[in-house]
């Protein structure tokens, strides 16, 4: 066969093949960014306005942990944290227990409270709190209750 011949050959047994390839349902370029982008985008899951609560049942060493998250045009605008303990006194004003917390930790508790408060109002999310150093229980806390307030 001569060159003329097997080009001609090998350009219709191409386009014999791309066409019984095809289907009706073509796949472009933009369906595929498309699906890539579903594929990967985060999911934001939308909070309803409101006031959320949530506090320990038990007592433990003479407090039990509270929260109160308010959501605002679908975003948390206010937390409030707490360890309070029967009459209703709050861990973060008790002196002697501050010095403590601080001696042993090297951070007072109210210090704590504040820093995980300022992270979930700047994240919006209580999986991106990160664990205060010297303060792990209490973070942990704060987190668990943050999602129980919240119904999560």
């Amino acid at each position: 066969m001569n060159k003329a011949v097997k080009i001609i050959m090998i350009a219709g047994l191409a386009g014999a093949i791309f066409t019984g390839c095809s289907s009706s349902s073509e796949v472009t370029s933009e369906t595929v960014a498309v699906e890539i982008q579903d594929e990967n985008q985060s999911v934001v899951e939308e909070m309803l306005d409101g006031e959320y609560y949530a506090e320990e049942s038990e007592y433990s060493y003479g407090y039990k942990g509270t929260m109160k998250i308010v959501v605002a045009d679908g975003l948390i605008s206010e937390v409030v944290y707490a360890d309070i303990d029967e009459n209703g006194n709050k861990k973060s004003e008790n002196e002697e227990y501050n010095k403590k917390y601080m001696d042993k930790s090297g951070i007072s508790f109210e210090e704590v409270s504040t820093t995980l408060r300022n992270q979930l109002l700047e994240t919006q999310d209580l999986d991106k709190i990160d664990v205060v150093a010297g303060a792990t229980t209490s973070s942990e806390k704060f987190v668990k209750l943050g999602k129980e307030a919240l119904g999560k």
